[in-house]
């Protein structure tokens, strides 16, 4: 009966301290590469209830709406990009504008990793 025990025991003890290498850091599945969209196109956020006050200053700046976005209190809208950044200023000092961005095109290239960890 001790032998058996002994038997067990040992093998199990000495598989049970084998240490394992770290794994290796995760590779990233995909890169991503974001460029300005040319055509003078801003997004802005207004507050909500407020979206009167923003398509007027979009009127204001001479600017033509392109998109009204149905679930989120943003509009996008193009103007001369020869003055963007100044009608970008311009809109941020409106009461109705929370925030202005301009317009970005985001692009997703997937990457094939170098191994495969379970």
């Amino acid at each position: 009966m001790r032998h058996i025990i002994f038997a067990v025991l040992v093998p199990s003890l000495l598989i049970a301290c084998q240490s394992y290498a770290p794994k290796p850091p995760a590779q990233p599945m995909s890169t991503v590469k974001q460029h300005t969209v040319e055509g003078g196109v801003l997004i802005m956020s207004y507050r909500s209830g407020h979206k009167a006050q923003a398509l007027d200053a979009i009127a204001r700046l001479k600017g033509q709406l392109i998109y009204d976005y149905q679930n989120l209190d943003m509009l996008a809208a193009r103007f001369d990009p020869n003055t963007l950044e100044q009608t970008q200023r311009q809109l941020k000092q409106s009461a109705a504008i929370l925030s202005v961005e301009p317009d970005q095109e985001v692009s997703i290239q997937p990457v094939q990793p170098n191994h495969v960890a379970f």
